[in-house]
């Protein structure tokens, strides 16, 4: 059994103090005497899927391990998403994240609590999971990437909209005007390119380069050549 301090730990992974720190508050690390548990820590960080333990070759072999851990992973994996949702919330002043991070912290070094504070607890996340799982169905909430998606996607079709205003008004109001359509595109266009250079390019939710209308129209789509 080795024992070493958070520091150390996180040295052992590559990573900084402070990431170690927030696996301690996840529950991800175990500790005896005061010390991370090299081995029962390094275990947890495996079945979560961070640490040393990211890459692919790695989760692959852990899932066909056995199926207690098949079960273990996913399970991990998702209490480290919650506990960095609490985090957000306790940074924000809310007194029942903080609890709920403390509580989540002295399992790890090894403080219990007594069983009605932990069945009361228990039964809270799980009241509010279930509400969580019954507004989703009633179509009240949906999933936050698709919701980004959406967005993405509402804001690209009004930018390719503008890149096609040009070509659309030009002749109509060098008709108004009695003067060369070719000038007026000219001068929309560049207009019209600079407003939207001003305000930056559509940023994708899921991190992918996705064409604009202008990428379109030069026949350079990243997805095309791909």
């Amino acid at each position: 059994m080795s024992l070493v301090s958070v520091s150390g730990y996180a040295k052992l992974h590559g990573v900084s103090k402070g990431a170690a720190q927030k696996w301690q508050t996840r529950g991800l690390l175990r500790f005896r005497d005061g010390k991370v548990d090299v081995e029962a820590s390094d275990q947890m960080l495996a079945h979560a899927g961070v640490g040393r333990f990211a890459d692919a070759a790695t989760k692959q072999r852990r899932t066909a391990t056995s199926s207690r851990s098949q079960v273990a992973a996913p399970v991990a994996v998702f209490s480290a998403a919650i506990a960095d949702g609490l985090e957000d919330a306790a940074a924000q002043g809310d007194e029942d994240a903080k609890n709920v991070l403390d509580f989540m912290a002295g399992l790890a070094e090894g403080r219990a609590v007594d069983l009605i504070t932990a069945q009361t607890m228990k039964e809270n996340g799980l009241a509010a999971v279930r509400i969580i799982e019954a507004r989703k169905r009633a179509g009240e909430v949906i999933e936050f990437a698709d919701a980004e998606a959406i967005v993405f996607e509402m804001f690209r079709r009004q930018r390719d909209a503008w890149m096609n205003f040009p070509s659309k008004v030009g002749p109509l109001i060098a008709a108004d005007l009695g003067v060369s359509p070719e000038r007026v595109l000219e001068v929309l266009t560049a207009h019209v390119h600079q407003q939207l250079t001003d305000l930056g390019e559509p940023i994708d939710p899921l991190g992918e380069t996705r064409p604009t209308a202008a990428d379109r129209q030069k026949g350079s789509d990243p997805a095309a050549k791909a």
